[in-house]
């Protein structure tokens, strides 16, 4: 297996918390990108004079960039380093989303969008490669956890600062300050980010696993070894996407078509990150203690409980706190299903393919985002749409809970 890193230092050789901090703010700056056209969105409307229609292409450009993005990084992680391939991607990710600041039509900002979705794709499974592979058993699941929950945590403070610079200087500043900061911090990531100490060493390979000079990754991914992981994890990445995307895309819309005013509905998808941030923490804790297996049962079921207290809520004479506390317990669960996949998936595969099997399962899984994107626009518009989405996210779970129960790589418990 070709290793083109000798030289680099190892990931031995800084402490693991400021690896994971560094990791952190890549996947933070990620998730500004990820949702900063969504932002600016209502502003380029206004300014262009397009129909809200008109947006969702460009709205779902990011998805399917990431789609192959994923593919495409963890490729390149595998064959070349998981640092030259977050390199490349902060890189490209940083570059388009700049490019996206001076677009002249929605055209453009489409094929931009799209080509900054590749960069922030390629970046995902690395950084969990990377994490996985230089922290010890005792933090490995806290640390992945962390730096997941960055991306959230990066919409948010990109919510914060576009509220703010829109209004004052325009959306394209706003889409410039994507592309800005992540360059910026591009030199520090060239200093300080080191390779896999794992992914460097040879021996941590078995003779089982070496991969054959052109062998395909779907060869490898679908091979006798890890068929049976490969396909339990596309099947619960698929559902989980589904599921997050249809909250963070259409929640909004869900509440103010219900008759809940417009701040209040954005409030709600601010609760539904919060706590999905805080689940997705606790989740760290519980998997140490039960699992992967029993977690993801457990989070599927938040899912479905928290989707039906929605729909209850909305059914019946409001009760703004009873439908906050359905919402967090959803967000709870999407959240902490999408951070366990990832470590999974992390723990499943072994190191010469891992950054390509988190990649796949997370392309795959971008697909279930995109068709999210479809399906909600389809089903709200037809007569109670809003009750019909509801009972198909509620159902979606169980196509996670198919994946969950035929996976046969669980993480087990490591304390008890």
């Amino acid at each position: 297996m070709e290793r083109t890193n000798a030289g680099l230092r190892s990931s031995e050789s800084i402490p693991e918390y400021k690896l994971v901090i560094l990791v952190a703010c890549i996947m933070l700056l990620d998730g500004y990108d990820m949702q900063a056209a969504a932002f600016a969105a209502p502003a380029i409307r206004a300014d262009w004079g397009v129909a809200a229609a008109a947006l969702g292409p460009m709205l779902a450009a990011a998805l399917v960039g990431m789609a192959f993005g994923t593919a495409i990084g963890g490729y390149i992680g595998d064959r070349h380093g998981r640092r030259p391939a977050l390199l490349a991607g902060v890189l490209t990710f940083s570059v388009f989303a700049l490019l996206c600041a001076v677009a002249q039509d929605l055209t453009w900002l489409t094929v931009l969008r799209f080509l900054t979705g590749i960069g922030m794709g390629a970046v995902i499974p690395n950084a969990m490669a990377l994490v996985a592979e230089s922290v010890s058993d005792r933090w490995r699941n806290l640390s992945m956890t962390v730096s997941l929950a960055a991306v959230p945590c990066g919409g948010m403070i990109g919510a914060a600062i576009s509220s703010w610079v829109i209004p004052e200087f325009g959306w394209r500043i706003s889409l410039a300050v994507g592309g800005i900061l992540p360059l910026g911090f591009l030199i520090l990531i060239w200093l300080w980010l080191p390779e896999s100490s794992r992914f460097q060493n040879e021996a941590d390979v078995g003779a089982e696993d070496i991969v054959q000079e052109g062998e395909s990754t779907i060869k490898i991914l679908f091979s006798k070894n890890h068929f049976r992981v490969t396909t339990a994890l596309w099947l619960a990445f698929f559902g989980s996407m589904i599921v997050h995307y249809s909250y963070l895309s259409w929640l909004p819309t869900i509440l103010s078509s219900s008759g809940i005013d417009t701040g209040a509905a954005v409030r709600g998808s601010m609760y539904f990150n919060l706590f999905g941030v805080a689940g997705s923490l606790a989740g760290s804790w519980v998997i140490a203690r039960r699992g992967s297996r029993d977690l993801l049962l457990f989070t599927c079921f938040l899912i479905v409980a928290g989707t039906a207290a929605i729909g209850f809520q909305l059914n019946r004479e409001l009760s703004y706190s009873a439908l906050i506390f359905g919402i967090a317990v959803a967000g709870c669960g999407a959240a902490t299903l999408q951070v366990t996949l990832f470590a999974l998936a992390a723990h499943a595969y072994p190191v010469h393919c891992r950054a390509r099997g988190i990649g796949w399962s997370a392309g795959i899984g971008r697909a279930g985002a995109i068709l999210s994107a479809a399906l909600g626009g389809f089903i709200l518009q037809i007569n109670d749409g809003v009750a019909i989405f509801l009972i198909v996210i509620g159902a979606v779970p169980l196509l996670v809970v198919a994946g969950v129960l035929a996976m046969n790589r669980h993480i087990p418990p490591s304390r008890t």
